[in-house]
C-alpha cells in the first residue's frame, strides 16, 4: 500500500476518522454537553476541514445516539437515555461473553502482566481513584481491549464499535455515582480469571460483572441523575438511511457489483446522480457495515468473501439474536413460540432455498421485534444483511441444519431451558467448514 508522505495525504488519509473521533471526544468528555447545538460550520474550521465530513461524522453519531439531527434546523448533543443504555449494556455484555469464552485461554505472558498491573491499580486505588477508572472506562482500555484481541473475530469488534461509545458517554457523565468497593471486587474476579486462564470462572465473573451493571443503570440513583440531565427529548427520527446508501447495497446483494469489484468514485457519481462528498459518505457507511473496503490510495473495493469472514460474522450474528430472543422470551415467551411454530408450518411446504432463507430470515426479525431491544436491532441489521450476501453468493451451507436445530430451539423455549446455544448452533450449522 503506498505510505502518504505529504502533510496533505496524511490529513486526507486520515481526516474522517479524525473529526469522528474529535466529536465524539468532546462529547464523551463532556466539552459538549447534552442538548447543546453543534454548527458544522465551526467544526470545520476547527478541525481544519469541509463541512462533508463533519457532516457523515454527526451522521454516524446520530447513529449511536449521540446526537439528534433535526433535519434543516439543527444537530444537538442527545441526552443520555436509561433504556438505550441498558440496551447497550445487554448488548455489550453478550459480545464480551463471546470474546471472554474465547479469549480466557489465548492470553500470552505480556497479556498477563499487562492484566495483573492493571490489577495492581485497582488493588491500590482508592475510592475517588476507583470512581474516575470507571468515569474514564479503563477496563476498556486495560482489560477488554487485550480480551477481544485474543478473541481473533474482528467482527465482534465491529459489533461492539456500535455500543461502546454511548457506554463510554455515560460511564463518563455518572460513572462518580457507582459502588466503588463492588466495582474493585468484581473487575478483579474478572481479571484474576483471566490471569489464571480459567474459562469458566471468567465467564462467570464477567457475568456477575454484567448483572452489577445492569442493577446500576437500573437504581434511583441514575435514573434521577438522568432525568435531570434530559433537557428535551432524546431522538427525534430513526438510524439514517440514505437512498445512495441503499442503492449501493441493493446492487452488492443483487450481484450487479461483484465480491472484489473495484469502485470507481466518477462512475458512481454518474449512476447515483450525485456529487463526489456524499457518494463518499455513502461508501464510507457500507464500509462500516462489512460490505465495502477503504483504503488510502485504492479504489474502494466490494468486500471479498471467504470462509473465515463467512464463519466470524455468523458467530457474530448468533450472538447478538440471543440476546434478541432473550428478550423476547422475557417479554411474551408464548409469541415467540407462535412465531417459530408458524416458521416452521411454511418451512415444510415446497419452496426454494431462498425462499426458505427468507422465512428463516422472517423469523430472527420477528423475534428480535418482539424483544424490543432497539440498540440489539440496529446492530445486527447489518450483519443479517451480510449474511444474505453471503447465501446469495453460494457461501453458506445448505439450510438442512437450521431447519432441524428450529425444533430444538422449540424444546427448550417450552422446557424453560436457555435455547440460545441451540441458536448458536443453528447459524453455525450453515457456516462453511
Amino acid at each position: 500500500m503506498p505510505i502518504p508522505t505529504t502533510p496533505l495525504e496524511r490529513r486526507s488519509q486520515l481526516r474522517r476518522v479524525a473529526v469522528f473521533d474529535t466529536l465524539l471526544e468532546a462529547i464523551v468528555a463532556g466539552d459538549l454537553a447534552p442538548n447543546d447545538r453543534i454548527d458544522d460550520g465551526a467544526w470545520a474550521m476547527q478541525t481544519g476541514t469541509s463541512r462533508g465530513p463533519v457532516r457523515e461524522a454527526l451522521e454516524r453519531l446520530d447513529e449511536l445516539g449521540l446526537v439528534v439531527i433535526v433535519p434543516r434546523q439543527m444537530t444537538r448533543v442527545a441526552s443520555v437515555d436509561v433504556s438505550r443504555l441498558m440496551q447497550s449494556i445487554e448488548v455489550n455484555g453478550a459480545l464480551g461473553l463471546e470474546a471472554v469464552s474465547t479469549a480466557a485461554g489465548r492470553l500470552t505472558t505480556a497479556d498477563r502482566r499487562a492484566l495483573a498491573k492493571y490489577g495492581e491499580e485497582l488493588r491500590s486505588a482508592d475510592d475517588q481513584l476507583m470512581r474516575e477508572l470507571v468515569r474514564s472506562l479503563r477496563i476498556e482500555r486495560d482489560l477488554l481491549a487485550r480480551v477481544f484481541a485474543r478473541a481473533e473475530n474482528p467482527e465482534l469488534q465491529r459489533a461492539r464499535s456500535w455500543v461502546v461509545p454511548y457506554i463510554r458517554w455515560a460511564s463518563r457523565r455518572y460513572g462518580g455515582t457507582i459502588d466503588p468497593a463492588r466495582e474493585r471486587r468484581e473487575q478483579l474476579a474478572l481479571l484474576e480469571a483471566l490471569v489464571d486462564g480459567d474459562v469458566e470462572a471468567a465467564r462467570a465473573a464477567w457475568a456477575a460483572y454484567r448483572e452489577s451493571l445492569t442493577q446500576f443503570i437500573a437504581s434511583p440513583t441514575l435514573v434521577d441523575a438522568a432525568r435531570y440531565d434530559t433537557h428535551g427529548p432524546s431522538s427525534t427520527k430513526p438510524l439514517l438511511r440514505t437512498s445512495m446508501v441503499d442503492d449501493i447495497r441493493a446492487a452488492i446483494l443483487d450481484g450487479t457489483l461483484l465480491p472484489g469489484e473495484p469502485l470507481a468514485e466518477q462512475q458512481l457519481m454518474v449512476w447515483l446522480g450525485a456529487s463526489r462528498t456524499p457518494v463518499r459518505a455513502a461508501l464510507s457507511r457500507l464500509a462500516q457495515e462489512g460490505l465495502i473496503v477503504l483504503e488510502p490510495h485504492r479504489k474502494p473495493l466490494v468486500a471479498r468473501i471467504d470462509a473465515e469472514l463467512v464463519r466470524q460474522t455468523l458467530g457474530t450474528l448468533a450472538v447478538l439474536r440471543g440476546v434478541g430472543l432473550t428478550s423476547a422470551l422475557k417479554s411474551d415467551a408464548d409469541a415467540v413460540v407462535s412465531a417459530v411454530d408458524r416458521a416452521t408450518e411454511a418451512l415444510g411446504g415446497e419452496g426454494s432455498d431462498q425462499e426458505r432463507f427468507e422465512i428463516l430470515a422472517g423469523l430472527a426479525d420477528e423475534v428480535d421485534r418482539l424483544g424490543g431491544n432497539d440498540v440489539e436491532i440496529g446492530v445486527a441489521q447489518p450483519f443479517a444483511t451480510r449474511v444474505r450476501w453471503f447465501g446469495a453468493r453460494g457461501a453458506l451451507n445448505p439450510l438442512d441444519g437450521v431447519i432441524g436445530r428450529i425444533a430444538a430451539i422449540r424444546e427448550a423455549i417450552v422446557a424453560g431451558a436457555d435455547p440460545v446455544p441451540d441458536l448458536r448452533a443453528a447459524y453455525l450449522a450453515v457456516a462453511p467448514r
